[in-house]
């Protein structure tokens, strides 16, 4: 094939390409600075309507995820207008996920697209719109992982070639498999037949077949040796495009995969580290676990207890760039108070800390190096990540943090709110499930002299299961659902016998205890409870307000037929 017949195939390929990376860019809403595009809309409906043909999702259903995208995009608006964006700690939990993002793509591009290329993923995607059902029968061997049998490999693969000739001739293929395989724990027959279920040599072979092909003999690490006979194939309709798919088959499939994916990526974490001459230091992580400790006995301990000294620490090393104790502190922030229990020990803090995080500070290195910051995934994490922090910044800054509640709101709400603070009648009770009539009178008698009812059991109780043969209720209430054994305790009283009581079709004697009435439970017990409710009442009509005051400032525009186009 000449230059000029390869460009002009390509070229149309390129135009399509283009067009469609044009149409995603395209703005369907803006408000003040910020812009909903084409491509973030199709996302967040594809994400709500999931399985469903953008084209068949109507315009008043588009609208409202638009308006969802708005009303988030307003808060951020409000976040940037009072120069939160600036804000330091916001400014470093960016720059933190930015690693994440960084470290994120090269590991998708090193290692997933690896063990799941792109062509794989897309065969994956058109077998998995195929319904097959099969019988199988393992042959286990004795280097096999889960379906382990004495066997050698070769013992293996010459009894499945057997095994394969009589499934073949079989006129009861589950039968014959049934009788004949190693794995006894699960049925023979898959029905459906589930991709990602055994290795990829199996699915293909499987799902490249018609029915009454019996497939095999098949070698895998895991499952031995494989014999399947195909029963049928049935076609099922596509519900969404490959792209809407890829996330939930990579998902799917990584899980066969993960021996490889942990080859790989601790292959490439001793290559990176190495190339970016990552230390830790044994001695310094030591001394600051004696700081750490002796912070977290103080009985009261704040994160501003660590000095700049103390901060200063050179836990590890990147590049010649310093990993302190500072940036372990504030990796935690105020869960430090509580967390640090898991980091008394310098292996705790080493293993169970440091040595990740400087991985993810390696990948992130080394992703930034070979430019991957430029790439649009990275763009969009990012994005993404800004838009939600910041918007949960009106949460933060917005909703008033210094909400005063008087003495006399709580009053008033206690004194209107009542019933929340009742603690309800209840009685004690137990109950005698009894053979028949007879030995109910029997054992009435004799409960009533001061038999207590486990012994009393031995001679005249019916042995029943679960709660109904249970003889101590402890308190119950009213509602409860030992209903007509508790109806009967509270009409006879406390410290009373009764019975026979029909409940359930069992008889039973019953025994009633200390009755408690009804009580209101006094201000100063549920003071506590009532300052919150009515702080978070407060945080919420005062952010509900100032989302009328937001909606009010900061209008948006809509294009409609791009709204209209979008599919």
């Amino acid at each position: 094939m000449n230059a000029f017949i390869r460009w002009s195939l390509l070229i149309p390929l390129l135009f399509f390409f283009l067009q469609c990376q044009k149409e995603d860019d395209k703005v369907v809403a803006r408000i003040e600075s910020e812009k909903i595009t084409v491509k973030e809309l199709r996302d967040k409906l594809q994400e709500e309507y999931r399985g469903k043909n953008l084209a068949d999702i109507s315009l008043e259903d588009r609208q409202k995820t638009l308006e969802k995208l708005l009303e988030e995009r307003r808060k951020v608006v409000w976040a940037i207008k009072n120069d939160y964006d600036k804000d330091p700690e916001y400014q470093k939990e960016l720059s933190n996920y930015r690693k994440i993002a960084l470290a994120n793509e090269l590991y998708t591009t090193v290692i997933v697209s690896n063990i799941l290329p792109e062509a794989l993923l897309k065969q994956y995607y058109e077998w998995k719109h195929r319904n097959v059902e099969a019988v199988v029968l393992h042959v286990g061997y004795n280097q096999a992982r889960i379906i382990n049998n004495p066997r050698s490999l070769e013992e293996a693969e010459t009894l499945a070639r057997q095994y394969l000739d009589q499934l073949a001739a079989s006129p009861d293929p589950q039968k014959t498999a049934e009788e004949l395989t190693d794995n006894k724990r699960v049925s023979v027959l898959l029905k459906p037949y589930a991709i990602g279920r055994f290795a990829t040599v199996v699915d293909s072979a499987v799902f490249t077949a018609a029915p009454g092909d019996v497939v095999g003999p098949i070698k895998t690490e895991d499952h031995g040796v494989m014999v399947l006979k195909i029963l049928s194939v049935q076609p099922i309709p596509k519900t969404g495009d490959y792209e809407s798919v890829k996330g939930e088959l990579q998902q799917t499939l990584r899980g066969i995969m993960r021996p490889r994916e942990t080859e790989l990526f601790d292959r490439y974490s001793k290559e990176f580290q190495e190339k970016h001459r990552v230390e830790i230091s044994d001695a310094e992580i030591a001394r600051f676990v004696e700081i750490l400790r002796a912070w977290g006995e103080k009985p009261e301990h704040e994160i501003s207890d660590f000095t700049a000294e103390e901060r200063e620490i050179a836990l590890a090393k990147i590049d010649g760039k310093a990993y302190t104790a500072g940036d372990f502190i504030d990796a935690f922030k105020e869960r430090l108070k509580f967390d640090y229990r898991k980091f008394l020990t310098p292996d705790e803090l080493k293993n169970g800390f440091l040595s990740r995080q400087m991985n993810l500070e390696a990948w992130a290195l080394e992703s930034q190096k070979r430019g991957f910051g430029k790439r649009e995934k990275v763009k969009e994490a990012l994005e993404k990540f800004r838009v939600s922090r910041l918007s949960q910044m009106l949460e933060k800054h917005g909703t008033g943090q210094d909400i005063a509640v008087s003495e006399d709101e709580i009053v008033a709400y206690y004194n209107a709110n009542q019933d929340k603070y009742k603690t309800p009648e209840r009685i004690q009770v137990w109950q005698l499930p009894v053979k028949d009539e007879a030995a109910a009178r029997e054992a009435l008698r004799q409960a009533k002299k001061g038999k207590d009812f486990p012994t009393l059991f031995k001679s005249y109780g019916k042995e029943l299961k679960g709660i109904a043969g249970r003889l101590d209720l402890s308190y119950q209430t009213r509602n409860s659902q030992f209903k007509e054994v508790v109806e009967k305790a509270f009409e006879i009283g406390p410290n009373q016998y009764a019975g026979p009581v029909l409940s359930g079709g069992n008889l039973y004697i019953i025994k009633t205890g200390e009755h408690q009435p009804e009580l209101l439970k006094p201000l100063e017990e549920v003071r506590s409870s009532i300052h919150s409710v009515l702080t978070n009442q407060k945080r919420t009509e005062a952010r509900e307000k100032l989302m009328v005051d937001i909606r009010k400032k900061y209008s948006y525009r809509i294009n409609e037929s791009i709204l209209r186009s979008i599919s």
